[in-house]
């Protein structure tokens, strides 16, 4: 479609006259006037191939890619062409209570284009607007305890008119059936909804309806295709609203006599494939839920006005708008915290979506933050409060538990920090300088005056202390890594080692680590005790420095010089050995 992005990447592999393949190649990708190359290889890779996706011009025109590597030259052609999704279904909304909601229209023309193209089963029939919202009115499933949980359609806390759950959609379509979002935290955007098109993913999409200034409620299309122009194709299951385009709805448009503008709230996709057995979902009104884990924020959430917008509705009061947030997370980590914000006291829903269901109402004064964990067959909610294992305390470098005195740490848990309200860690009754902190996870300088031994940790938060007997050696090296286990390394000119920047044989490079143990003052550089060595694919390297990196609490640097009769490579393994432990090995270029 014009504006899409093609779903499948520009592969190209470089090789020599002999049929070896070439890595490090220094690649470059080109793109015809209106089109672009997007997350293009600057290099090539250890199988000598680069890659670029290219996206389409916003008209309906030819386009041109070109990668040039080694000298040589290939070029791709492609050409945007607009259209709909084949076959996409029109289901209208009508008077009765089965197919007066656009929500469920607008899931209905999805989930059927779905089954028709083979990509869900019909499980429950051919799914039609009046058939999906009595499945889902009567849809129930139980708890642990036999309690009966009915919420196909359901109420925010404190809401008052009942909105479709999206995430029970899946048991119409067999489980084939996955709730995603189609666009970014930082916002939806037109190309990512081609993007999708342009994969045969129709949208759907919610927009806030005003009139006049005023607020009216919310309504429900999808996105199906793509114009000349690249303006985003709509099915609108509203007979009178009825607009074809996306940019009518944001430009403003007059219909049964009013004058009707649209704000973009939500967009989704309902992929076809099996969702996460272990999904959970926090429904709330007007409270502001934010839920994370140790690898970050979770999930995403989609909200939306309560009340749908009709043709001469009157405008809502303020405050009478009541919305609804859903917030899912796949689960698959073993703890989360919700941060409950907004103004006097707020509730929430927790929504177990797993096969043994479970379902719970929390209410508190906010600022409030809560635990999510699965002690038995169901999440379950409580006051977050701070906890974490001895065994969860890791070498910041490799993160395994060999740690030692002035060691980077790192330190896993809950309830670790407080935004606002610094958290204390001591080690061995001596304080350790905190140099990063989340709820789930904080990172520690270790008193460098530690000896070998068990010593207590200790963490102070704003939500409580708690302590651990932890084993520290002399020593325990670790190296410092990149993706694809690389190593963090600088060439002597002082720029990061890579397979398209490579270490000279003869020069010196600086490698990054942690746990070389005790240093001492050498003028105003502070030297490791214990001697340490380098290796390159089991060379010796000399060793001209070990000590601590001035500037970076934790850290080590080695500053070690590759022999100048040494084999060059592009993958080649560093480790280094001290106090007869050899650290895990990383890889770096050598030419």
């Amino acid at each position: 479609y014009p504006g899409a992005r093609l779903p499948q990447a520009l592969l190209i592999q470089v090789r020599d006259e002999f049929g070896n393949v070439l890595a490090g190649v220094p690649v470059r990708f080109t793109a015809s006037p209106g089109a672009q190359t997007e997350g293009a290889s600057t290099v090539t890779d250890a199988l000598g191939q680069a890659e670029a996706y290219l996206r389409l011009p916003l008209r309906e025109l030819p386009a041109l890619a070109t990668a040039e590597a080694g000298r040589q030259v290939v070029t791709f052609s492609a050409r945007a062409v607009s259209g709909t999704l084949p076959g996409f279904p029109r289901f209208m909304q009508g008077t009765s209570p089965e197919t007066r909601d656009a929500l469920t229209n607008a899931a209905a023309a999805t989930l059927r284009y779905l089954q028709d193209t083979g990509q869900v089963p019909a499980s429950n029939g051919a799914v039609e607007p009046t058939l999906l919202h009595r499945f889902l009115k009567d849809f129930c499933v139980f708890d642990p305890r036999g309690e009966k949980i009915c919420d196909g359609f359901l109420m925010a806390p404190g809401g008052s008119a009942p909105v479709m759950n999206l995430w029970r959609l899946p048991a119409f379509a067999g489980g084939n059936l996955d709730i995603a979002p189609a666009g970014l935290p930082t916002g939806i955007k037109a190309e990512q909804i081609r993007d999708l098109l342009g994969q045969g993913i129709p949208v759907l999409l919610g927009l806030t309806l005003s009139s006049g200034g005023s607020v009216l409620g919310s309504h429900f299309v999808v996105a199906n295709g793509v114009s000349p122009n690249g303006a985003i194709l709509l099915h609108d299951p509203s007979p009178v609203f009825n607009r074809t385009t996306l940019d009518e709805y944001l430009a403003g448009f007059t219909a049964s006599g009013g004058q009707y503008r649209g704000a973009l709230q939500v967009a989704v996709q309902l992929a076809p494939r099996s969702p996460s057995p272990v999904g959970l979902l926090v429904v709330s009104g007007e409270a502001l839920t934010e839920v994370s884990s140790a690898a970050g924020s979770c999930g995403f959430a989609l909200s939306w006005l309560e009340t749908q917008a009709e043709p001469g509705s009157t405008a809502l009061t303020p405050g009478a708008g009541r919305n609804i947030r859903m917030h899912y997370c796949d689960g698959i980590l073993p703890a989360y915290q919700l941060d409950l914000g907004g103004t006097g006291r707020q509730s929430f829903i927790l929504t177990d979506l797993s096969s043994s269901g479970g379902r719970s109402e929390t209410a508190a004064s906010v600022p409030a933050a809560f635990r999510f964990t699965r002690p038995g067959p169901s999440w379950t909610a409580g006051l977050q409060q701070l906890s974490f294992e001895a065994a969860s305390v890791r070498n910041g470098a490799d993160f395994s538990t060999r740690l030692s005195a002035g060691v980077l740490a790192s330190i896993f848990g809950q309830g670790l920090s407080v935004p606002g309200q610094p958290a204390v860690v001591e080690v061995g009754g001596r304080p350790a300088m905190v140099i990063s902190e989340s709820s789930f996870q904080v990172n520690i300088a270790a008193p460098r005056e530690l000896a070998p031994g068990e010593h207590l940790v200790r963490i102070s938060s704003g939500y409580g202390q708690a302590e651990q007997l932890v084993a520290f050696q002399a020593v325990s090296p670790a190296l410092f890594r990149q993706a694809s286990q690389r190593g963090v390394v600088l060439n002597q000119d002082g720029t990061l080692n890579s397979p398209s920047n490579p270490a000279r044989r003869g020069q010196v490079i600086v490698v990054y680590a942690t746990g070389l143990g005790a240093v001492a003052s050498q003028g105003e550089l502070e030297v490791v005790q214990t001697p340490v060595a380098g290796f390159l694919d089991g060379n010796p390297l000399e060793t001209l420095f070990a000590g601590f990196a001035p500037g970076f609490p934790g850290v080590y640097q080695l500053n070690l010089r590759i022999g100048a009769e040494l084999p060059p490579g592009l993958q080649q393994s560093l480790t280094v050995r001290q106090g007869g432990i050899d650290a895990e090995a990383v890889f770096i270029a050598v030419q």
